[in-house]
């Protein structure tokens, strides 16, 4: 699902979820989570 997405944030995974999908940004705090929103905006617009 997350790589048919424009963009994939994994938030607080657990690790064997970050060491399968190692191409996800990861997130565990919602600060963490508003920027890599913000990097994913940016990608988009370029």
């Amino acid at each position: 699902m997350l790589a048919e997405a424009e963009a994939g944030i994994l938030f607080r995974p657990p690790q064997n979820v970050i060491d399968e999908f190692p191409q996800f940004p990861v997130a565990r705090t919602f600060k963490d989570m508003r920027e890599e929103f913000r990097k994913a905006s940016h990608r988009q617009l370029v």
